[in-house]
């Protein structure tokens, strides 16, 4: 499935955040009714935890969603938790690679 982006209020997508991570193991359609959570991706269980930079800011959330209860959810949330921090930390890494580059183009042209 492709990423996509959403309003965050009210989501489970908006507890991960606030939380840095959040299961609901049942009912996620039901709870998060009106949300993407339920319209795009149609998940009774969800798994969510917070992307953040090097600075510790918020920059995303990766989470994954099952079509039936979810079973071994300390499990879960602990891999998402590992694959978080290396997301987290490679986003950072490109997002400070671009601003380099972007600075070395404009010498180039303030020199010519």
């Amino acid at each position: 499935m492709d990423s996509f982006e959403y309003r965050l209020v009210g989501t489970a997508c908006e507890r991960a955040i606030l939380e840095g991570c959040y299961v609901c193991t049942h009912d996620a359609s039901t709870i998060f009714a009106d949300t993407a959570l339920h319209t795009v991706l149609d998940a009774e269980s969800y798994v969510g935890v917070r992307l953040v930079d090097l600075d510790g800011k918020p920059i995303g959330v990766l989470a994954a969603g099952c079509h039936d209860v979810m079973h071994f959810p300390e499990l879960k949330a602990d891999l998402l938790k590992v694959l978080a921090s290396r997301i987290g930390t490679e986003i950072d890494r490109m997002r400070r690679t671009e601003a380099l580059e972007f600075g070395r183009l404009r010498m180039e042209r303030i020199l010519e």
